[in-house]
């Protein structure tokens, strides 16, 4: 198992508070992670998830679960627990994530952590693809996310 720490962070152009409902709802979030797929609802804190990611000249793709450990909507701070095995392959794939949002009534601001171990294929990889790979699909997410609370928004008028 290789452990590995991951820091991103994004901005939306959104009120913070509406951007903590959005983060918090499996359902809309799921769909704007690049890859990612909702597969199942085991309760109100506990998912079932796919999702695939391409690693340099490598594919893969993992079968999972996740979970919330920690919620504060006051302080709009989130820890997830994630697991998963690849869906070809032996490889594993385990995250604690923490979702720090702050931010006032026009933009939103989210710091992610994430305490990664793999193993298998990915794990065989350098830490800095990786990384490289970890940022692109944030700004992808968050690409994602600010597309879908803008369509969401109710027109003026």
């Amino acid at each position: 198992m290789r452990p590995m720490k991951l820091e991103n962070s994004f901005d939306v152009a959104a009120p913070a508070p509406v951007a903590w409902r959005f983060l918090v709802d499996p359902e809309r979030v799921i769909p704007c992670m690049p890859g990612a797929e909702l597969t199942g609802v085991v309760d109100e804190r506990t998912w079932d998830v796919s999702a695939g990611v391409k690693l340099g000249p490598v594919s893969l793709g993992y079968k999972g679960r996740v979970s919330i450990e920690e919620r504060d909507d006051e302080a709009m701070r989130i820890v997830l627990v994630g697991k998963g095995t690849e869906s070809k392959g032996k490889g594993t794939a385990g995250a604690t994530i923490v979702l720090e949002v702050s931010g006032d009534d026009r933009t939103t601001h989210a710091d992610i952590t994430t305490d990664l171990k793999i193993s298998g294929m990915a794990a065989s990889l350098g830490r800095g693809m990786i990384a490289g790979v970890a940022g692109k699909l944030t700004r992808q997410f968050a690409e994602n996310m600010e597309r879908q609370l803008a369509e969401e928004e109710p027109s003026a008028g």
